[in-house]
């Protein structure tokens, strides 16, 4: 099924056992609706996961660190083209987002991606960044992106690349 997460979720309540979001959260005008509705679609005793990456505590290493930091701020602070609303800090809500709704916080946990070649989920997340860099808010150049990713393939290859992503873990449960 698909529902537009901003609307009231379209299962009848007490529905279901547990529910896992997953970056999802920094999309929606009002997060703790997703909460209550949950809430409300959750049997007594269900458990639920709300999960996002920290993108502004993304660690690059291995270009030039005026360069990188540009770049991975432009990144949190200016939401894609593609996104109406985005929040590179919301990780660091979920506790609160929890707290305000109708679920109980049961857990809170960092989970960190981390790698020393710019290969797998770090290759992925670079290339991401790159390409979803809002350069005329971020005031970079096309020119700016390329040369940031030149470094890093160099850096890969001298040893000198370093790469770590914070996804805060937030656990709850209906009462």
């Amino acid at each position: 099924m698909i529902a537009d997460l901003n609307d009231p979720l379209p299962y009848p309540n007490h529905s279901f056992d547990g529910a896992i979001s997953h970056n999802v959260l920094e999309c929606l005008n009002d997060p703790v609706a997703l909460l209550d509705e949950t809430a409300r679609i959750m049997k007594p005793g269900g458990r639920t996961i709300w999960s996002h990456v920290d993108f502004d505590g993304i660690i690059i290493a291995g270009a030039d660190r005026q360069l990188t930091r540009s770049v991975l701020h432009a990144y949190s602070d200016h939401p894609p083209t593609f996104l109406s609303t985005a929040d590179g800090q919301v990780s660091r809500q979920i506790p609160g987002f929890v707290k305000r709704s109708r679920l109980e916080l049961t857990g809170v946990s960092i989970h960190q991606t981390t790698s020393h070649s710019l290969t797998g989920d770090a290759r992925a997340r670079v290339e991401e960044i790159a390409g979803a860099v809002d350069l005329e808010a971020a005031d970079l150049s096309s020119d700016d992106i390329a040369t940031w990713m030149r470094q890093l393939l160099d850096a890969d290859q001298g040893g000198k690349f370093f790469f770590s992503e914070p996804c805060v873990i937030v656990s709850s449960r209906t009462s």
